[in-house]
């Protein structure tokens, strides 16, 4: 039997250098120099393409000239210094510095416009420990990749772990290559720039920062991040409400900054009103005051188109709350309830009223006042109370006089349960006789709600 001896299959085809470790265990103690100059012409014999199509999306950036692919030619010079040193017999550290005529590594550009030294970069800082098995390197490292050991050329900023093995290896490590690639649109990457929305703040969408100042209007909508407060007289500081509005949503865009744009047209109401002469003298006064009442209705339907579009928005942003949410009606001021008390001892009356008050919000009003008074409570989703209130009133007219009526019962029960301390107002006093005066009585009384309001 013959014998060939063969050899270890693994020492037959590893390759040269291909596994290779990052920490060389034979390099003597000591710091070495290294360097080089490189000279260099390049020439490009482009095709000048015409303008090709893109992506409307699309960020050319860097790639526009390989798109256009024109002739171009250049020459350049690199010079390079550094030091590679042993510090110990598990330590190394090489440091390498560059100066071109270009800023960037070399795949940043394709044509040099500058011959000289004017741009420095650091190319390499590898600092390398050795651990057993591993080499650990962190700083400005280098990273050869593929089977064939191709060199990809630019650095990276991070840290290396490399486990070695006899005809194995294991490289891990994390780093940025942002400070030598930077390319965002080529034939191989292509990075989409978009605008990033989001969800505005309250003062954003109103107008009014409230948060800060929760009863001054004025500062609340001028004053800046400095804090300082507002009068009427002052003018808005340019991080205001106001002055954000001004500089950059005017015109632009109307789903935010409410506020500010229904004092826009109220001021446009104003300033139409000062164009007209409405003095008592003046002959054409009617006239003059039905084009300020048309101009009024004009303003009053486009203020409340503003806050349809701030209903819509809240209403699809918060279905739930905006349907939950409920506010009252408002009573006319100058509307009141007449009601009469009567002595039972000498059948003497005193006649007062009283305001008609109802807020569904508050804590005021007793729960059970809901029911009897629903005809004036509204969600804050009913866009027809909003958009056209005259005409929400007149078709609810009944709903909204029955709840009135009911609201005065209560007012009225009420103020007479606090009637020592109540500020009714004294109307007459109507004696058995039937002569009447307005002096206040004080007896044994009962309460009778008449059934009329008076306005």
């Amino acid at each position: 039997m013959l014998n060939l001896g063969v050899q270890n299959v693994a020492d037959v085809v590893r390759l040269t250098d291909f596994i290779r470790s990052d920490f060389d265990t034979t390099k003597e103690r000591g710091v070495t120099l290294v360097g080089d100059y490189r000279a260099r012409w390049m020439a490009h014999d482009g095709s000048n393409r015409p303008q090709s199509p893109f992506r409307a999306n699309s960020a050319i950036g860097s790639a526009k000239a390989n798109m256009y692919d024109a002739n171009r030619h250049s020459f350049e010079q690199r010079l390079r210094l550094g030091f590679d040193a042993r510090l110990n017999e598990f330590t190394n550290l090489k440091v390498i510095g560059s100066a071109t005529g270009m800023s960037g590594v070399d795949t940043s550009w394709t044509q040099s416009d500058s011959k000289g030294f004017n741009h420095q970069r650091l190319d390499t800082v590898d600092l390398t420990r050795r651990v057993k098995k591993w080499d650990v390197s962190v700083g400005r490292l280098t990273e050869p990749m593929g089977a064939s050991g191709y060199w990809f050329g630019q650095s990276y900023d991070g840290v290396r772990a490399v486990w070695n093995g006899h005809d194995s290896q294991v490289r891990i490590g994390v780093g940025t290559f942002k400070h030598s690639t930077g390319i965002t649109d080529s034939a191989y990457t292509h990075a989409v720039h978009e605008v990033i929305y989001r969800p505005p703040t309250a003062a954003e969408l109103i107008g009014i920062n409230r948060d800060e100042f929760p009863y001054d209007i004025e500062s609340a909508t001028k004053t800046g991040s400095d804090g300082e407060k507002k009068s009427s007289e002052d003018t808005a500081a340019p991080d205001s409400p106001n002055g954000i509005y001004d500089s950059t949503y005017k015109g632009k865009t109307d789903s935010i900054y409410f506020y500010q744009q229904l004092k826009e047209l109220q001021a446009e109401y104003e300033a139409y009103k000062e164009t007209l002469d409405l003095r008592w003298s003046n002959p054409n006064r009617d006239q003059e005051l039905e084009k300020a009442n048309a101009k009024l209705a004009e303003t009053q339907q486009k203020q409340a188109q503003v806050m349809s579009r701030l209903q819509d928005i809240l209403a699809k942003a918060y279905p739930t709350d905006m349907a939950e949410k409920k506010f009252s009606l408002d009573i006319p001021s100058g509307g009141y309830a007449m009601y009469e008390i009567t002595n039972k001892n000498t059948g003497e009356k005193l006649y007062k009223t009283g305001d008609i008050m109802y807020n569904v919000n508050s804590s005021l009003y007793p729960e059970y006042l809901k029911e009897k008074a629903k005809g004036l409570i509204v969600s804050a989703d009913n866009k027809d109370a909003l958009v056209n209130p005259k005409a929400y009133v007149e078709k609810h007219g009944d709903e909204i006089n029955q709840s009135v009526a009911e609201i005065a019962k209560y007012n009225a029960t009420d103020n007479w349960s606090n009637y020592n301390n109540s500020e009714l107002d004294v109307v007459w006093v109507k004696q058995p006789d039937g002569t009447s005066n307005n002096l206040m009585i004080t007896m044994d009384n009962q309460l009778v709600i008449m059934s009329s309001l008076v306005t």
